[in-house]
Protein backbone atom coordinates (compact mmCIF):
# COMPACT_ATOMS: atom_id res chain seq x y z
CA UNK A 1 0.00 0.00 0.00
CA UNK A 2 2.95 2.28 0.68
CA UNK A 3 4.07 1.94 -2.94
CA UNK A 4 0.80 3.49 -4.12
CA UNK A 5 1.94 6.77 -2.52
CA UNK A 6 5.04 7.08 -4.70
CA UNK A 7 4.75 10.12 -6.98
CA UNK A 8 7.54 9.03 -9.36
CA UNK A 9 9.92 6.19 -10.21
CA UNK A 10 12.80 7.41 -8.01
CA UNK A 11 10.62 7.51 -4.89
CA UNK A 12 9.16 4.13 -5.83
CA UNK A 13 12.67 2.65 -6.02
CA UNK A 14 13.59 4.12 -2.63
CA UNK A 15 10.41 2.76 -1.05
CA UNK A 16 11.03 -0.72 -2.46
CA UNK A 17 14.36 -1.10 -0.64
CA UNK A 18 13.02 -1.20 2.94
CA UNK A 19 10.02 -3.23 1.81
CA UNK A 20 12.33 -5.87 0.32
CA UNK A 21 14.61 -6.19 3.36
CA UNK A 22 12.42 -8.81 5.12
CA UNK A 23 12.52 -11.09 2.07
CA UNK A 24 15.85 -12.73 2.90
CA UNK A 25 15.01 -13.66 6.51
CA UNK A 26 11.59 -14.87 5.37
CA UNK A 27 13.10 -17.18 2.77
CA UNK A 28 15.66 -18.41 5.30
CA UNK A 29 13.00 -19.24 7.87
CA UNK A 30 10.86 -20.87 5.19
CA UNK A 31 13.76 -23.10 4.17
CA UNK A 32 14.48 -24.00 7.81
CA UNK A 33 10.80 -24.85 8.36
CA UNK A 34 10.68 -27.07 5.27
CA UNK A 35 13.88 -28.80 6.35
CA UNK A 36 12.43 -29.51 9.82
CA UNK A 37 9.01 -30.62 8.56
CA UNK A 38 10.01 -32.85 5.65
CA UNK A 39 11.46 -36.31 6.12
CA UNK A 40 15.08 -36.53 4.97
CA UNK A 41 14.18 -38.90 2.13
CA UNK A 42 11.77 -36.40 0.58
CA UNK A 43 13.43 -33.07 1.39
CA UNK A 44 14.35 -32.39 -2.25
CA UNK A 45 10.75 -32.83 -3.31
CA UNK A 46 9.52 -30.68 -0.42
CA UNK A 47 11.84 -27.81 -1.41
CA UNK A 48 10.89 -28.20 -5.08
CA UNK A 49 7.16 -27.99 -4.32
CA UNK A 50 7.61 -25.08 -1.93
CA UNK A 51 9.47 -22.92 -4.42
CA UNK A 52 7.27 -24.06 -7.32
CA UNK A 53 4.22 -22.78 -5.44
CA UNK A 54 6.01 -19.48 -4.72
CA UNK A 55 6.86 -19.14 -8.42
CA UNK A 56 3.28 -19.86 -9.47
CA UNK A 57 2.05 -17.27 -6.96
CA UNK A 58 4.45 -14.66 -8.34
CA UNK A 59 3.36 -15.40 -11.89
CA UNK A 60 -0.33 -15.22 -10.99
CA UNK A 61 0.23 -11.98 -9.10
CA UNK A 62 2.03 -10.47 -12.09
CA UNK A 63 -0.77 -11.50 -14.44
CA UNK A 64 -3.47 -10.11 -12.15
CA UNK A 65 -1.43 -6.96 -11.56
CA UNK A 66 -1.12 -6.38 -15.29
CA UNK A 67 -4.88 -6.63 -15.72
CA UNK A 68 -5.46 -4.19 -12.85
CA UNK A 69 -2.83 -1.76 -14.20
CA UNK A 70 -4.43 -1.81 -17.64
CA UNK A 71 -7.89 -1.22 -16.18
CA UNK A 72 -7.24 1.18 -13.31
CA UNK A 73 -3.57 2.20 -13.16
CA UNK A 74 -0.55 1.44 -10.99
CA UNK A 75 -1.91 2.94 -7.78
CA UNK A 76 -4.92 0.64 -7.90
CA UNK A 77 -2.64 -2.34 -8.51
CA UNK A 78 -0.41 -1.46 -5.53
CA UNK A 79 -3.44 -0.90 -3.30
CA UNK A 80 -4.97 -4.21 -4.39
CA UNK A 81 -1.70 -6.06 -3.77
CA UNK A 82 -1.36 -4.43 -0.35
CA UNK A 83 -4.94 -5.26 0.58
CA UNK A 84 -4.58 -8.87 -0.51
CA UNK A 85 -1.28 -9.09 1.39
CA UNK A 86 -2.96 -7.83 4.57
CA UNK A 87 -5.85 -10.24 4.05
CA UNK A 88 -3.42 -13.13 3.62
CA UNK A 89 -1.51 -12.11 6.75
CA UNK A 90 -4.75 -11.93 8.68
CA UNK A 91 -5.77 -15.34 7.41
CA UNK A 92 -2.37 -16.80 8.29
CA UNK A 93 -2.43 -15.28 11.77
CA UNK A 94 -5.89 -16.64 12.50
CA UNK A 95 -6.55 -19.46 14.92
CA UNK A 96 -4.94 -22.73 13.92
CA UNK A 97 -5.18 -26.24 15.22
CA UNK A 98 -1.96 -28.21 15.20
CA UNK A 99 -2.14 -31.86 16.06
CA UNK A 100 0.33 -33.00 18.65
CA UNK A 101 1.46 -29.60 19.89
CA UNK A 102 0.94 -29.03 23.57
CA UNK A 103 -0.39 -32.51 24.26
CA UNK A 104 1.34 -34.90 26.61
CA UNK A 105 2.97 -37.71 24.67
CA UNK A 106 2.27 -35.97 21.32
Amino acid sequence: MLLAAAPDLAILALLMIPLGVPLSPWLGSLSASVQRAAPAASSTEAFAWTFAVITVGIAAGNACGAVIIQAAGTQAAFLTAGGLGLAGAGFGAGPTVRAGIGRAGG
